[in-house]
């Protein structure tokens, strides 16, 4: 089996970190405020900057003798080779 780590583009890297800051500015003064639960901190926290990273940290691809196998946070799809007719390299942000 080979693995390959997924190709991450700078802008998402920067989406993340936008993110954080924005987080780190914007929540504490509401939580003080308390007109923020802190299990809401906790569910936007993760929602805008756990999530992303979860997926950059953990997105990669197993070839195997017979199959494709993607992962990518909580998501998995399983591709039989024999079904890959063609790949060609893309600059899509999809």
């Amino acid at each position: 089996m080979q693995r390959y780590k997924s190709k991450i583009d700078w802008w998402f890297y920067l989406a993340v970190v936008g993110s954080t800051v924005f987080l780190a500015l914007v929540i504490p003064p509401k939580v003080a405020a308390e007109t923020m639960s802190v299990l809401g901190t906790i569910l936007s926290a993760f929602a805008v900057v756990g999530f992303p990273a979860w997926l950059i940290i953990s997105t990669h691809y197993d070839i195997t003798e017979d199959e494709l196998r993607i992962r990518s946070g909580p998501f998995r799809w399983t591709i039989k080779l024999s079904d890959i007719q063609s790949v060609t390299p893309t600059k899509s942000l999809i």
